[in-house]
């Protein structure tokens, strides 16, 4: 009964939805067809315009898509057309002549762009051509440069060695004319008595002038014009003439200053000879002079020469780098008009191209070369010339393919605007239908259906309620309805079963809760026993350690004590019976001596141990918590630890910031690192190997401090590098290692620090050990348990 009325109503709404549908779907498909020419039309104009940005060698596969959607938007037109009222198909028939005149203009198009492309790939064979040629005529000038530069520098050295020759000819003249005149004042001072300018320590020490500028203008000569030397033997020359001159002046001194000087025959000879002396010194000089002026006047003609040669070739050059840049310059002009089909500015750079032919045949170059460059120029613009003739052919058909795109869109356009509206008429009519339809099958299906719920809604309202009051407590009583024949006594008979099965699992769950519980209560006290026995063991071992390192000096320390006990006994005995010798005392105090000493070194190395044992515990090392200067510490660190790094011929480097403070304990860092340097003393390096070490520290942010410490050693085998920090371990056993090193090391950096150490080794290469703690250290925190043991 309730579901008659709505079919009924439904069946009425079908009826007259049926006729409206049909006409409806007509309209659709037509829609979606016009929909479909206008998507073919959008993708033939995408295709022309990637036609247009594609390489060359990719325009075919653009062409392709166009020819596709060009024939599918006309097939799509010739189908709308037969779908049409007489109305509309004219306007179809219009679509499809633009779309047919379209497809014709764009072959065209396709054709001229085509030879354009030819054009293009000329233009820049031709460009390659002009780049090769310009690059060779400009290396060509460069060699030239080059060349005329070497012979400019060989001209300058000349120029200069020449000038070098004169100045050294003049001091020489120069010395020489004092030399004469110092000679003359003081033959003069022996006509006048009492009336000498000069003394013989003058004319001695003009001579020794004389002879160094000669032996300069030699060594001068000897430089700049070895075959020179032996034309003009200089100091050969002022050697003579200053023995002359010493001639001179013993004759001189011989005749005491008296008047009979003119009628000395010893003077005379010496003057005689001093003339001639300095005559071929001058002659000799004067010639030197003569030939390196003349010389020196024809390199400077030369260099100015050279010079003007140099500036014309630089000109050029530099006129020939003009033209390639002028040529890259055109030919970028050249490939932006032709991409932005501007045939405007493709005619600009052809008037360019005929300004540079003109620079070109103006260069001073070679002519061969210049008639190959003004060629490629040449080709190149009429390449150019015909390429902006084809640009202008695009343009226009570029212009009407627009106009035609345009009027197919707009086609398109008002086709399915058309469509559009007469399936909206179709559709609101159907939605009045519907609407009205829905209306009356609901008021009548209304009252049928709230009779019928009633009757079902008041049983399901009361199995809800037990239902809700058995979820509180599952044994509150049992479920009404169970014993109905119909939907609902399945309803309560299922619910019933359902919370039977709770209740049943809930003790379930009760009791294994319960045995769970036992459970983990004992495994928790088999737990404690097992880390108390692990403790233990621990421990165990730490004093087996320690007791087998004490063993040995403690067992030494007895035994000399016994021996001195028995040789005190036999002295004692020996005194008593008044047998004694010097002999036997002196033997005594001898032992005795000697076993003091051991009791002292092994009782000293019984104290040492426990001393370090007592720093196995992290919390034995007594510091004061202060700021200190890190910096600072290494440096007294290196300090006190020069004897022994030094005393074996190794160095220690510190690279430390400046200014790094730290709010902890500078006795903890230390010890640390003083253990560190030990280890790599003791187990580092082969005897008499001097080697390396460094400490290197920065900070990686404000709140942290990274230590870095490294030897160049024989470093860590890779079995042991895991139990380095272990307590007792040690490889030199037998060399008196305890092994509580590095074990003190990771406790301190751990507990005092609050810090982490790692190590990393290979053999042959070193050891590194990286500290990483707080830049300022909180507390004392609780030292880690492994592998560090503490006490």
């Amino acid at each position: 009964m309730v579901g008659g009325v709505p079919v009924a109503v439904a069946v009425v709404i079908a009826v007259a939805a049926g006729l409206l549908l049909g006409r409806s779907e007509r309209v659709y498909e037509a829609a979606v067809l016009s929909g479909s020419v206008h998507r073919h039309v959008m993708d033939a104009t995408a295709a022309r315009i990637g036609y247009l940005e594609a390489a060359p060698t990719e325009r075919s596969a653009r062409a392709g898509r166009f020819a596709e959607s060009s024939a599918a938007a006309r097939a799509g037109l010739d189908r709308l057309s037969g779908m049409m009222g007489p109305a509309d198909r004219p306007a179809v028939a219009d679509a499809g002549r633009v779309l047919d005149r379209y497809v014709t203009l764009m072959t065209g198009f396709m054709t001229v762009a085509a030879r354009n492309d030819g054009l293009v790939n000329d233009m820049g064979r031709h460009a390659a051509t002009l780049t090769s040629l310009t690059d060779r005529a400009r290396h060509r000038q460069h060699a030239s440069n080059v060349d005329l530069l070497a012979s400019l520098t060989d001209a300058d050295r000349r120029l200069h060695d020449s000038r070098d020759v004169v100045e050294h000819v003049h001091d020489t003249r120069e010395a020489l004319f004092k030399l004469r005149r110092s000679e003359g004042d003081l033959l003069a001072g022996l006509a006048v008595p009492g009336s000498r300018s000069v003394s013989i320590r003058d004319v001695q020490s003009e001579s020794r002038a004389l002879l160094e500028s000669a032996r300069q203008l030699m060594e001068t000569l000897r430089r700049t014009d070895p075959a020179a030397v032996g034309r003009y033997p200089a100091v050969e020359a002022a050697d003579r003439y200053v023995m002359a001159v010493e001639a001179v002046v013993g004759a001189v001194a011989a005749l005491g200053g008296g008047s009979a000087a003119g009628t000395d025959a010893r003077l005379a000879d010496a003057l005689r000879a001093s003339t001639a002396a300095a005559a071929v010194v001058e002659t000799m000089t004067a010639r030197i002079q003569t030939i390196k002026s003349t010389g020196y006047s024809a390199i400077q003609d030369e260099v100015v020469q050279l010079l003007a040669y140099s500036i014309q070739a630089n000109d050029t050059e530099q006129e020939t780098q003009n033209v390639a840049v002028v040529a890259l310059r055109l030919g970028q002009r050249a490939t932006n008009a032709v991409t932005g089909r501007d045939a405007d500015a493709a005619e600009a750079v052809v008037a360019d191209a005929g300004l540079l032919l003109g620079v070109v045949r103006g260069l001073p170059m070679s002519p061969l070369l210049q008639d190959e460059v003004v060629a490629a120029i040449g080709n190149w613009r009429d390449s150019l010339g015909k390429t902006a003739s084809g640009l202008r052919a695009l343009n226009a058909t570029l212009a009407d393919m627009d106009q035609d795109a345009a009027t197919m869109t707009e086609a398109a356009r008002s086709l399915d605007e058309t469509l559009r509206s007469e399936a909206a008429r179709i559709g609101s009519l159907l939605t009045t239908i519907l609407a009205v339809g829905a209306t009356v099958g609901l008021l009548l299906g209304g009252g049928t259906a709230f009779l019928v719920a009633r009757s079902i809604s008041r049983p399901v309202q009361r199995l809800q309620e037990q239902m809700m009051r058995l979820a509180d407590d599952p044994l509150a009583g049992r479920i009404d309805g169970t014993g109905r024949r119909d939907e609902f006594g399945d309803m309560a008979r299922t619910a019933a079963f359902f919370v039977r099965e709770i209740g049943l699992r809930e003790r379930a769950l009760l009791r294994a809760k319960e045995r769970a519980d036992l459970a983990l209560q004992e495994l928790r006290v088999t737990q404690d026993e097992l880390v108390q026995a692990e403790k233990m063991a621990a421990l165990g071992q730490l004093v087996a350690g320690v007791a087998h390192e004490i063993n040995t000096p403690l067992g030494n320390a007895l035994m000399g004590a016994s021996h001195l006990s028995n040789r005190l006994e036999d002295i004692v005995r020996t005194a008593a019976g008044g047998a004694m010798r010097r002999a036997d005392f002196d033997a005594f105090v001898t032992s005795s001596e000697e076993v003091s000493r051991l009791l002292m070194q092994n009782l000293g190395r019984v104290a040492e141990l426990v001393q370090r044992f007592k720093q196995v515990s992290a919390d034995q090392t007594n510091d004061e918590r202060q700021p200190f200067d890190l910096l600072t510490c290494l440096l007294d660190l290196a300090e006190g630890l020069q004897p022994s790094w030094r005393r074996a011929g190794h160095a220690l480097h510190i690279d430390c910031p400046e200014r790094l403070v730290i709010d902890g304990y500078p006795r903890v860092l230390t010890q640390i690192l003083t253990n560190l340097v030990v280890n790599s003393l003791l187990h580092g390096y082969e005897d008499g190997r001097a080697g390396t070490i460094t400490l290197q520290a920065r900070a990686p942010d404000e709140d942290t401090v990274e230590l870095v410490y490294r030897d160049d050693g024989r470093g860590i085998p890779p079995n042991h590098l895991d139990r380095v920090f272990d307590p007792f371990f040690t490889t030199r056993r037998a060399g008196g290692s305890t092994g509580l090193g590095l074990h003190i090391v990771y406790n301190l950096v751990t507990a005092r620090l609050g810090g982490r150490v790692t190590v990393d080794s290979e053999p042959g290469r070193g050891v590194r050990f990286v500290i990483r703690f707080p830049r300022r250290v909180v507390g004392s925190p609780i030292p880690a348990p492994i592998p560090a043991l503490t006490l």
